[in-house]
Order: C-alpha cells, then structure tokens, then sequence
C-alpha cells in the first residue's frame, strides 16, 4: 500500500520555513526580527524580547509538515539537534504520530537523516519510581545520523509524572523530568498556542523546560510574540492552498425561530426558558422533553455557576441559545440523504477518472446512542438510505471501477462506515477497534481502493488534531449553541486532497460540501467574515489621498505609469483634482486586479443555493465562428512516433537519474553500543552496511503495472532494466514497490513531457465524428443561451463588451486577457474566450492543455482567417516553466495539422499588432 507523496517545493511552506532560518542569521535579534518581518509585509509588530518566535499558518496549509522540516533545516544550518513538540491534546498528539511516521522516508531521503521520535505514556508512577523510559532515552540520544523529537500534550505536561521527584535519577544529576530536558537545551515547538494561555499553570510548566527558544504554530493566536510569518486566511483561499467551502442550508419550516435559553446558572440546578415563555429547572440528568417530546435524550450532564454541559457534548453559557427543532429526527434524515446525493455525485466523478480520488464524508452527531448500542436508529436509518443510493447508482453505472466498487460495498453496508467517541477508548470489540485505528491512526487504509469505508461518524472529539486530505463532505447533524469559529469547524475538511497514488493535488476546483440546519442560514457570511477581517491594510476609504502606497499597489498589476492611472480615474469620476478617492466603488471597477486582493475570490467560498453567475451568449455571432469552433473541438488521440532504441536510451538515462530519489526495498540492521563518558552513559546507533532486499511486488507484476500506467511496451521497458542490471547501473529488484512504481510513472510522465522534442515527433488523429454537446453548445450543436461565468473568468467588468465579443458582459482570470477582450479591433469578426476545460488538448505524458481565446478576421479582399490564441502574461518564454512551454508546442503542432494560425502572446505583445500579422502572414 503506497505511502503519501509529500512535497518539499511549496512556496508558502518553504517561506515561513526560511523566517526561521534568518532569525538566526546575525546576533542581532532584534535587526534580524524586524528585516523577517519587513520582507513577509508584517507591521504594527513591536518586538518582544521573550524567546519566543511565532508562524502563523491557516488550518489545511500544511503547518505540521513545515515545522518538521523546520527541525530539519535548523539541525542543518546551527546544529540543533534536540526538540520537544507540545500539542494540547491526545488527538493532536496521536495525528502528529502519524505524520512522524509517514513523512520518515522522506525527510531521510531530503535531509540524509531521521528523525528519532519519542513520547511519553501515561505511567502509574510514584517519587520512588522509575522515570520513564522515553524520558531517559530521549536525554541520552546522540546518534548523529538522526535529530531527537519528543512528543508531550498538555495533559502529561501538567501531570504527576512531570512533577514527581524519581529514586533513579538521570545522569547521576536529575531527579525531575523538567531538570532533566531543561539539560538537553532543546527548541520548543508549540502546536495551538491559543490552548496555551500565559496566565494559566501549562505556561509555567513549559517554562520550566528552559528551552533554547519557543517557536509557536498556529491558526489562532490570542496574542502574537515576534510573529515572522503570516499566512492569512484570505491568502489560503485566494491562493488555492485549500478547498473552497460550499454550504448547503437545509431549511425547516416549523420552529425555526424557537430557541431554548439557559436562563440563569446556580449552585442547586440550572433555569431555562423558551421563545414561548415557558420555564423549567433542570436537575443534573434530566432531559428537556418538559419543554419539547423529541428532546427526551437530550438532559443536563453537568454544571457549575458559570458553564453548564449538555449530554451532547456542547458548553452552555448563560444565555447561550439553542434550537429545539435541530435535535429532530426527521431533520437530521433530511440532511443525510442531501449529503449523499452530493458524496455520490462526487464519487462517480472521482472513481471513474484515470487517476482516482476517494472522496470521503464526515458525519457529527450529538447522541452516541443512536450509533452504537441497541437502538442505533441514526445508523439504521443511514444504512438504510445509503443502500437505496447505491442500488439507484447501480442501475446508471457504466461497467468498470466504480460498478464494482459499488458491489462491493452492497455485500456488506456496515463496512462503508464507521465511528470514533471517546467512549470507544474502553471498548474491546474488535470491529470498533478497527474502526478506530483506520479513523484515527491509519490515513492510508482509510484512503485505500480496496477499502469501502468513506463515511465517518463522530462527536465534535474529531474537531481538532484529526484531518483527511480527501473529506469532501461534512454533515453537522446537531447544531451547537456556542459560538465556535466558522473556519475552526470548516478545518477538517480544508486540505487539499490526494489521488490514489498519494500525489497532492493543486486543482482549484475542489469544494467541501459542509451541512447545516436552518439555524445556521448565515453560516457563509460569517464565515467570509473571518476569512477577510484581517485584510485591511489597503482598504479604501473615502477622503484618501491616491498616494505612492496605492500607486504600487496598481503598477504591481497593471503595465501603466502614475499619470495615465491619475487621468483615468480622474476621468471616471473615482479621484478629484487633487488625486482624493472620491468614489471607491468606481475604483475598483477601474483596477480590480489591485483591490480585489482583499476580498475573497467570487466563488469560493458560497451557499449551495445561490445561484451560479452566468453570462449570456450572442447568439448571433456564433455563424461565424461555428467552423473554427468544430474544428478546435475535434475529438483527437496523441501519437507517438518514436525509434525504440532513442527511447530506450532515454529510458535508461532517466531511470540512472532519478533512481536515488526512488524507495528501496531493503532492511538494514542497526546495532547500538553504550558506553561511560565522563561519568555519563552515552548511548549511539549505528547503521550496518549489510541488508536485504525485500520484494513487495514480484517483477512481472511491477512491469506489467509500470507498462498499463505509462501506457508503454512492456518488452521495451524489461529490455531496459535487462541492460541496465547488466550495465550495474540500476538495479530493479531493489525497487518492487508500489511506492517506486508511483514514483516512476509521476516523474516519467514529466520527463516525457519535457523532452519530447528529443524523444519522438508527435501527431494527432482524430478519432470519433461526434463533436457535440460542447462548453458552448448542446448535444444537436445548438449554441447555448448562456454559460458558467467562472468558466470564462473569475473577474469581471462591467464595461460594456465589444460588438464582436461572444460574450454580453466580460470575464477574465489577468490583466492581458482583459486587455485583449477590450481591445476594438475592426477586422475581428468574432472572438471569444475559450471556456476553460473545454478543449483539453493531449500532450506528452498524459497531460492535458486548453488555449485562451479563439479568432475570427476578414481583411481587405473578405478573405477569413482564423487563428487561436494562448495568453501569457510574463516578458519572455524564459519566464515560462518547460512543462508550460512543451504544452504549448504540443497544441501548436495540433493546430498546424489543422491550418488554423496558433500565436503565443507574451505580456508586451499587444493584440492588435498579433492580429494584423495573421492578416500580413
């Protein structure tokens, strides 16, 4: 079972990574603070001469794997070799575990070293004791093949074990746990440091560990110390880093203004009343049917004068609301069958593609009861919808994965799901164990194919510590009364998913489905709300002077100078003579690459209900550009051409070249020595020479994979291990994984793509007549009334399109494609933007490519032309990565066999000179 492909290029990541770094650059702290901050665009920061460093980064954005390969790059750079990551609770603690080992491999394969990971356990322990092993071996670590990570929360933190004196001492010195690693001088990592408030006791424990300095990763900070890095939420969104959030609100028409309040809290019992004037006192165990009959499994659990705790597991304060009508039965089966009709629209698409996505669905729910134990109606009632779909599936099905999957899963319905309360901790029932291990310890059996559980159900204990890259799905069965952040609890399903190979995936397409009930009908506007409230650096205010601040601000995304933007917005009314924005709104008509920055993306994060943007077609227009449409939107194949002794020797040269980034299939032994050192024992690892290599695929079965997934001859591929294993080159038994065989398939797909000029000349074929339906007309090749405005562009313009423009209102994604669609050309046609996804050209490596904007000209003498447009805006092809360039010649070579004109437009390359050398060619 293949492990997950983590990545180490990720600018956001290697960013906040490189703050670290240079904090340690010069003796100065304070000059080394300030310069960090000045180039991550940080102000209004004072520094604070604590020792502790802050990184701020958004749930789903990778903050774990970013403070490990921090500990990596500080050992590299200073030596430090010693660490100690706190989390605050048992579940962050066992999702960090995980990571530990899931990322080992890796982080050896960049770093050369690994990390040697230790926790501590609760113990029954006493002063006359034994401090815990862990403890000791942590301190005596001095392997220098490997940096020392120990792994505490909050709750050991506090515990006896760290407060108790031991009889066996450490190093014939300590006594204590906190003498003893305040020895080790370790960097402290703090996962969550709004869990770790500085007036409470956990603050002063960590302060005991007197470490070399604190370094804080968070999402929340209720206040920062030196902040270096500030990943906003905006930014997360803005910048794809995490799923788009859609809401879908499931209304009911009776009660849905009724609440139930905690009126008043006192030492005997808690007073509540209701929207109707009714009053109750309710004792510790009694359940509110006095108030409604379907509320008798809801009761009081506990209580003080400040909090009370429902059985649900939510905190009430006084006069915190709830609504009655969420605990409905009838409500909650509503909201699942809406959550699987999305699960399996989802589901269908992702399981039928090349390469598939499991996607999965969370479930919260309030009452344990009615999953597990005898009268689990939620369960029974969920089984039974679920089968229903799945056998409506069946009878739309094509034959292939997916039909089979879903056979699968008919056979035995209690194995597609499964739960995790902390009740289960006491359970001894294997089935459940099981489901607790995939849930909670096992992300790559949860994700598996040939595993049929994608539906998880669970209390708000899976809140925190516990994410799935491939949760497309969550279902808030009960709505809770406390006001908890919206983003908090869209978290656990905001990263971005994997395919079945493990691979992250950069799509900006991805969405999390989150339900809720009418109670929470502004879920999204809050939501938004939080996302931007920290963006008001450059916000505009009427009486503001256009000054050199917003200037730079416009010349980072528009090709102008300061006069021509002060003549246009002088013109348009949004400034006055003496440059003061005198109409805000009309400024950010004029230039809203530049003040959109503040403000999510149109799309991303909406209520399922609303109404998509369109924006209609003329129709008219499509008569003259029917023929070059049809004939761009041919269906094709890529065909190689290719002599088999080129390519096996740039098979050979690939696999020699990337071979050490592969995953062996070999057991080492080590050997440990220990040994007295001035009075200390010291203890060291070693790793023997000697191995073995251990087959997890057996040839034929890693050939024959490797063949069907690059598509390639088998013999062609075993002629070239053959001569390489002769050559001593590359060995391939070393590498029978599934791991390896990922691996392989991922970057030769690349590399095929980038040298394909050198490899083999290419063509296409067409093979199937049929052309429509298409993004723009239906299945007869009748243009369409209108399309998905996100498909043309996610920024508009309210300027009016020209003539021959396809489109009635404009759309664009950069500055030069709004520059070409305004541009009035009078030997144009028609032209249009080319829906996106709409072409999918193939190209090397089973990549795919769409141009931007398709042609129709007439010159002088009324002859046509046509020609199709790519759009870049950088200043030269050297700008271009050379997957983007091949892609481009792949798509060139297409339209040559065509006849139709294909130009590449760079960011200085204006349209109507582009034009007019298609009329001159």
């Amino acid at each position: 079972m293949s492990n997950f492909n983590f990545t180490n290029d990720l600018i956001h990541q290697n960013k906040a990574v490189e703050s670290v770094l240079e904090l340690f650059s010069t003796n100065d702290l304070k000059a080394n603070v300030k310069r960090v901050q000045e180039n991550n665009n940080i102000k209004n920061q004072n520094f604070k001469d604590d020792n502790i460093y802050d990184i701020c980064m958004q749930t789903g954005t990778g903050k774990t794997y970013t403070y490990t390969k921090t500990m990596f790059m500080l050992n590299n750079a200073y030596n430090y070799d010693s660490f100690i990551v706190l989390v605050p609770t048992l579940a962050i603690k066992s999702g960090t575990k995980n990571f530990f080992e899931l990322s080992r491999q890796h982080f050896i394969d960049e770093f050369g070293k690994s990390l040697s990971f230790y926790e501590v356990k609760s113990e029954k322990s006493n002063k006359k004791g034994q401090m815990p092993q862990s403890i000791k071996d942590f301190c005596k670590h001095d392997d220098k093949n490997s940096i020392r990570v120990l792994l505490i929360n909050a709750g050991m933190l506090n515990s006896d074990t760290f407060k108790n004196d031991y009889e066996s001492n450490l190093f014939d010195e300590f006594f204590n746990i906190f003498d003893a690693l305040a020895h080790t001088k370790s960097v402290l990592i703090i996962d969550e440091p709004h869990k770790f408030a500085k007036e409470n006791s956990t603050w002063q424990n960590i302060l005991k560990l007197k470490a070399r300095f604190i370094l804080r990763y968070g999402a929340t900070f209720k206040e920062y110390s030196n902040l270096l890095y500030n990943l906003t939420p905006l930014q997360a969104f803005n910048d794809n880093l995490v799923k788009g959030v859609r809401a879908f609100v499931q209304d009911f028409k009776i009660g849905q203004k009724a609440y139930i309040k905690l009126k008043d809290l006192n030492k005997n019992e808690p007073i509540f009343c209701d929207d109707k004037n009714n009053q109750f006192s309710l004792k510790k165990g009694q359940n509110f049917s006095c108030f409604y009959d379907f509320l008798n499994e809801l009761f009081v659990e506990d209580f003080n004068t400040k909090r009370m705790l429902l059985s649900n597991g939510v905190e009430l304060s006084k006069n915190d609301k709830f609504n009655p009508f969420s605990f409905n039965d009838d409500l909650a089966k509503q909201m699942i069958n809406a959550c699987l009709n999305e699960h399996f629209k989802l589901e269908k698409d992702f399981l039928s593609k090349k390469v598939k996505i499991k996607p999965l669905s969370l479930f919260f729910i309030d009452d344990i009861s009615s999953y597990r134990g005898e009268n689990a109606r939620l369960k029974e009632y969920f089984e039974k919808a679920l089968k229903a779909k799945i056998e409506e599936e069946l009878k739309h099905c094509d034959e292939g994965f997916y039909k089979e999957y879903l056979k699968k899963s008919l056979e035995d319905i209690s194995l597609t799901h499964g739960g995790y309360f902390s009740k289960d901790n006491s359970d001894k029932d294997e089935k459940i164990e099981q489901e607790i291990n995939e849930i909670l310890h096992d992300k790559i059996k949860l994700l598996s194919l040939d595993n049929i559980r994608r539906f998880i159900f669970c209390k708000w204990t899976l809140k925190e510590g516990w994410d799935n890259p491939n949760v497309f799905n969550i279902c808030k069965l009960r709505n809770s009364a406390s006001e908890i952040s919206k983003l908090q609890e869209v978290g656990r399903g905001l990263r971005l998913p994997v395919d079945e190979h493990k691979n992250r995936l950069n799509d900006d397409g991805f969405y999390l489905n989150y339900f809720v009930d009418a109670s929470e009908s502004d879920f999204i506007k809050k939501l938004i709300s939080e996302i931007e409230i920290q963006e008001n650096e450059n916000e505009l205010k009427l009486g503001d002077i256009l000054d050199e601040k917003f200037y730079k601000l416009i010349l980072s995304e528009y090709n102008l100078n300061e006069d021509i933007i002060y003549d246009e917005l002088f013109k348009c009314e949004a400034i006055n003579k003496r440059s003061v924005i005198i109409n805000i709104e009309k400024l950010q008509e004029k230039y809203p690459l530049a003040f959109n920055k503040n403000h999510l993306k149109k799309d991303k994060v909406k209520n399922a209900k609303d109404k998509e943007k369109k924006v209609k077609i003329k129709k008219h227009l499509y008569k003259d550009i029917k023929i070059l449409w049809e004939e761009i939107n041919k269906k094709v194949f890529l065909k190689y051409s290719a002599n088999e002794d080129v390519f096996l020797a740039n098979f050979k040269n690939f696999l020699k070249e990337y071979q050490e980034n592969l995953q062996e299939n070999k057991s080492y032994l080590t050997s440990t020595s220990i040994s007295v050192k001035e009075g200390k024992i010291q203890a060291k690892t070693s790793v023997e020479n000697n191995y073995c290599t251990i087959k997890m695929l057996n040839y034929k079965e890693f050939l024959l994979n490797l063949s069907a997934k690059l598509g390639l001859n088998a013999n062609t591929l075993h002629k070239a291990f053959y001569e390489l294993l002769k050559e001593e080159s590359f060995n391939v038994n070393e590498y029978l994984n599934e791991l390896s065989l990922n691996q392989l398939c991922k970057e030769f797909n690349l590399y095929l793509l980038n040298n394909s000029n050198k490899i083999f000349t290419i063509s296409y074929e067409e093979f199937s007549s049929t052309i429509h339906p298409t993004k723009i007309t239906d299945n007869k090749g009748s243009i369409l009334d209108e399309i998905k405005a996100s498909d043309v562009g996610v920024l508009s313009d309210k300027e009016a399109s020209n003539e021959s423009f396809l489109y009635e209102e404009i759309f664009y994604d950069s500055n030069i494609e709004s520059e070409n669609i305004k541009a009035n050309i009078k030997e144009v046609c028609v032209y249009m933007k080319i829906p996106k996804n709409s072409l999918k050209i193939p190209v090397a490596g089973g990549f795919t490519y769409s141009p931007d904007f398709a042609y129709v000209l007439k010159d002088n003498l009324g002859k046509v032309h046509y020609f199709v447009l790519e759009s870049k805006g950088v200043d030269s092809k050297l700008n271009l990565r050379n997957d983007e360039n091949e892609k481009i010649n792949h798509a060139a070579s297409l339209f040559k066999g065509l006849k139709i004109s294909f130009i590449k437009q760079l960011k200085n390359n204006e349209i109507k000179k582009i034009v007019q050398q298609v009329l001159d060619a």
